[in-house]
Order: structure tokens, then C-alpha cells, then sequence
């Protein structure tokens, strides 16, 4: 599949030259990379949007080395935030180069790449990650500014007969019922289309969540609201005194 040409009004002229130059820099110095974020979406959906940058996914072993061949080619660069992102700028514009979630759930390994789709991005073939981990990463996202439901549904509506949804649970772990909440949300949204979900999926994790809701409360007093939205939870640590998940982690 090719994806962005320019006449459909896609990144072209400086932007689209600092996009593909990167992309070439990284593949000659052989560095592995999938791309994700709005060239990814449209590989799987067809629906098209405008983004503001272009979004990279890489081994955490090799951020190092791709920021510093991007910065021996001319580009600036900067670690962001450690645990999850940096990024590489060309004037303005800038390629995000992320090596994890922000949560710091959901890290990229050598399963991303295994699964991994081939594509043909601005004249390149590059891998476009694999979207089980797309689905995985983009649940988690439920920031007052931003909210991923959307791009949820609509990769569960292009791809559910395809999904691998018994990797796609094993991704999410003990954190299955952030899964369990979209996929209530699919069906609400999408009535007709409840057969893209396994029904033996469904049924075993509401028994899962029947179960959960009748166990004993936990003792230590957690918000895991931190999981989906550090900006959103921060009075509930701070000043309620409830533990976050992340810390230690």
C-alpha cells in the first residue's frame, strides 16, 4: 500500500524532504523503525488526516544511536522525556522518536517488528506497526485534551476479522479491563458490527470483570487513573494521598 501522496494534499515541499531524508538516514545506518501515529492510521483505516509530525517507534537500545545519525545528517535533537520520547527537528517541524508509552506500559520490543506490516511511505518501504500494539497503546490514551476512543473503534472497525485478539490480550496483561472498556464502547458504537469481536473474548472477560467486581476490595489504596491520564490525576496523589502505579515502577 502507498501511502501520502502529495497531490492529496499530504507533506510535500521542505517538510516532506526533512520526513523522507530521516527516514533514508535511519535505513542506511540499518537502524529498525515502524512507523505509527497518522501514516499508520490511514495504512489501516483509509481515513486520511493532517499531522503535525511523523511518529517513530523504535528499540529503546537504539534511541542513542538514531538521534545521533540524525544529528550527524544536520538535524537537532533532544530527549524529551527519558522514558519514553525524544525528538529530531528541522526548523519548526520535528519526527517524534518514541521507544514506549507514557504510562511506561506499553514498550516496544522485538514483537513490534515480528509483526510489523510493510508499506510504501513518501517513496520509502518502511514497516508500519503492527496494529494489535497500535489498538494496545492508543486505549490507554484518555487525556482531557485528547482521547484515542475514536481511533480505537475505527482500527477495531478495519481490522477486527483480522486482529491476533488473543496477542492483543496477552499485551494488555493485569490491565485487561482498560481492553474490555473499548470494546463496550465498539459495540455501543458500532451495533451491527459486534461480530468483529470474538464473542468467547467478550464473554470471558466480563466473567473476568463479574469476578473482580465481587473480590474484596484492595487494601492499598491505588489510582490507577495515573495509567490514562497523568494530567487528569494529579490532585487524586497529591493532595488525596492516593498511591500512584507508576512510581517504582
Amino acid at each position: 500500500m502507498k501511502l501520502h501522496n502529495p497531490r492529496n494534499g499530504h507533506p510535500k515541499g521542505e517538510l516532506g524532504r526533512f520526513y523522507r531524508d530521516a527516514l533514508d538516514c535511519l535505513q542506511q545506518a540499518g537502524f529498525r523503525f515502524l512507523i505509527c501515529g497518522g501514516y499508520a492510521f490511514e495504512f489501516y483505516t483509509g481515513i486520511q488526516r493532517r499531522t503535525k509530525d511523523i511518529d517513530l517507534f523504535v528499540l529503546p537500545q537504539d534511541v542513542r544511536g538514531i538521534l545521533d545519525a540524525l544529528q550527524g545528517a544536520g538535524y537537532r535533537s533532544e530527549v524529551s522525556e527519558p522514558n519514553w520520547i525524544s525528538k529530531v527537528y528541522s526548523g519548526q517541524d520535528f519526527i517524534d522518536i518514541i521507544h514506549n508509552s507514557g504510562n511506561g506500559l506499553c514498550p516496544v520490543d522485538e514483537s513490534w517488528f515480528a509483526h510489523g506490516e510493510d508499506a510504501n511511505v513518501l517513496d520509502l518501504t518502511v514497516q508500519i506497526a503492527p496494529v494489535e500494539e497500535m489498538v494496545w497503546q492508543k486505549c490507554f490514551i484518555m487525556v482531557r485534551h485528547r482521547f484515542d476512543g475514536a481511533d480505537v473503534a475505527h482500527l477495531i472497525h478495519a481490522r477486527g476479522d483480522r486482529l491476533d485478539w488473543g496477542r492483543l490480550v496477552d499485551r494488555f496483561g493485569d490491565h485487561w479491563p482498560v481492553l474490555l472498556s473499548h470494546l463496550i464502547l465498539f459495540e455501543y458504537i458500532y451495533p451491527s458490527q459486534k461480530s468483529l469481536i470474538p464473542r468467547e473474548l467478550i464473554e470471558e472477560l466480563l466473567d473476568r470483570q463479574l469476578a473482580a467486581s465481587r473480590a474484596a476490595p484492595d487494601d492499598a489504596a491505588v489510582c490507577r487513573g495515573t495509567l490514562l491520564s497523568n494530567f487528569d490525576f494529579q490532585a487524586d496523589v497529591r493532595e488525596w494521598e492516593y498511591l500512584d502505579p507508576r512510581e517504582g515502577s
